[in-house]
């Protein structure tokens, strides 16, 4: 560069000559040391842009300012962003990237202060915000916009308007509102305080122009003939971006107004849940549309998903439940939630109520019941399809017991051996005579003469029997009496479970 400095000058000397004063040649040098400036920074320039063309080409097109911060980019600038996902969704659009703020500025067509043109009516004038591409100066869809609300932590977006007797808000009459994204109207400019006019001058220590007195929340509410200005950030990223505002109340020339909006600006990375949901996977970068594991917060147990990436936005991603298992709708199955009373119990998994006349919440039959065997301990039997839930009480087959009833006999036999039994017996006169007597043909003579011999019996043996039968008797068979084996129902041993049905 000194070089080009010595030619410079050495030309200058040879053309004009020797005779040049001291004070045209300090001024020419000075305006070639101006050049000098000039060109380094023009190099600067041109060295700092092909540095960051050099890092975006190693990156490509992000979703987010956010997201450039985290590969270092660090040059504040107009980028490229993408928030709906690369290769899905609508084209990218250029932003403005606050690095110094973190913020990522959406760009409009109302950022300049512009005057209200005067008309009556409340909300009479009317400007329609359209969001542009900062490259092509074309609009952005709005698809995009969301999927950036969506992806930040928080946005926000200014909004100033100056007045000299012109109200937002007199007499209950609001002269001015917008319009947020949902198509409401709203006279809040400032916070998320849907519903609730409101302005910055309101949360100063000082407070709005007489508010004391007055009680209005808005400087430019007390219509004064002086000039006063209300300020305020909508912060509320349901409602955001602003898209249309409305004016009026302009009668006379004295009465002036005019309005600022500032960019959408989106700050950070909203914290997702990773793989909680289609939506949150599809925040954390993944766009490729297929089957995903998923654990949703209020589930215990993991499940099947499909994705469709290709929405254009990222509240709704369309999630379709893939079934895990072969059990068809209407699958009943006997379920313990622990195996022992003192461990945790299991939830059921997603799709499965228990049969204790549950209402069913989703699929084909939402509104409907499921059976009621827990709460009076049904057993499950199998039927034709025309008799699937009929439901039968208990019962005991009729029948009858046949008692032929039943008699005992006996019998007892006993005997005794010969024997004889010895005696006397009388005789007449003497010994050798006959004997005498009642027994025998002899009659006895005087008793005092009576002689009296031996005599015996002749041999005899003993025998006895005897038998005996009952009368037939019936059983008079009764019920069970031990209190371990009897109760109020019949039934085998078992052990309790739930039953459970998939309903969906």
């Amino acid at each position: 560069m000194h070089s080009f400095l010595a030619i410079s000058f050495l030309f200058f000397s040879q053309s004009h000559g020797a005779q040049e004063d001291n004070s045209h040649t300090k001024d020419l040098i000075k305006r070639l040391q101006k050049v000098e400036s000039n060109i380094l920074e023009v190099k600067d320039d041109l060295e700092d842009r092909v540095a960051k063309l050099e890092e975006l080409a190693m990156i490509g097109t992000l979703r987010s300012c956010y997201e450039y911060s985290q590969y270092g980019l660090k040059t504040n600038g107009l980028y490229m962003v993408d928030p709906d996902g690369g290769l899905v969704g609508q084209e990218p659009f250029q932003v403005y990237c606050d690095f110094n703020t973190g913020a990522t500025e959406v760009m409009h067509d109302t950022e300049v202060l512009t005057d209200v043109l005067h008309c009556h009516d409340p909300g009479c004038y009317q400007k329609n915000i359209t969001y542009i591409n900062g490259l092509t100066q074309e609009h952005v869809s709005m698809s995009q916009i969301v999927s950036l609300i969506e992806l930040a932590a928080y946005c926000e977006q200014e909004i100033r308007y100056d007045c000299t007797l012109a109200p937002l808000t007199i007499d209950d009459v609001n002269y001015a509102f917008w319009e947020d994204r949902q198509g409401e109207i709203n006279t809040y400019y400032t916070g998320s305080n849907y519903g609730t006019h409101v302005c910055d001058c309101h949360y100063d220590p000082e407070g709005c122009i007489d508010e004391q007195t007055r009680g209005n929340t808005c400087n430019c509410d007390v219509h004064l003939p002086i000039p006063s200005t209300d300020t305020g950030t909508i912060t509320n990223t349901t409602a955001l971006p602003v898209m249309t505002l409305f004016f009026g109340g302009l009668d006379y020339d004295l009465q002036s107004a005019a309005y600022q909006l500032g960019r959408l600006k989106c700050y950070g990375d909203k914290e997702v849940k990773i793989a909680t949901s289609c939506a949150a996977l599809k925040k954390k970068g993944i766009m490729t549309s297929g089957y995903y594991n998923i654990k949703p917060e209020s589930d215990t147990h993991t499940k099947l998903v499909f994705c469709d990436m290709k929405s254009g936005t990222y509240t709704d991603v369309p999630q379709v439940d893939e079934v895990s298992n072969a059990s068809p709708l209407g699958t009943i199955l006997a379920w313990v939630p622990q195996p022992e009373a003192s461990l945790t119990a299991e939830a059921l998994p997603e799709g499965w109520l228990p049969c204790d006349g549950s209402t069913i919440t989703k699929g084909p039959w939402t509104g409907g019941k499921t059976p009621d065997l827990n709460s009076i301990g049904a057993f499950l039997r199998g039927g034709t399809d025309d008799k699937v839930l009929e439901m039968e009480d208990d019962q005991m087959q009729d029948h009858e017991h046949e008692d032929h009833g039943h008699k005992h006999s006996c019998s007892a036999s006993s005997s005794a051996s010969n024997h004889h039994h010895s005696y006397y017996k009388a005789k007449n006169d003497s010994p050798d005579g006959p004997f005498c007597g009642t027994d025998n043909s002899t009659p006895c003579s005087d008793p005092d003469s009576l002689a009296y011999d031996s005599a015996s019996t002749g041999y005899a043996s003993v025998s006895v029997s005897t038998s005996c039968s009952t009368t037939t008797h019936s059983s008079g068979m009764g019920g069970i009496k031990s209190a371990a084996r009897s109760g109020t129902e019949t039934r085998p041993i078992n052990m309790k479970v739930t039953y459970v049905m998939r309903c969906w």
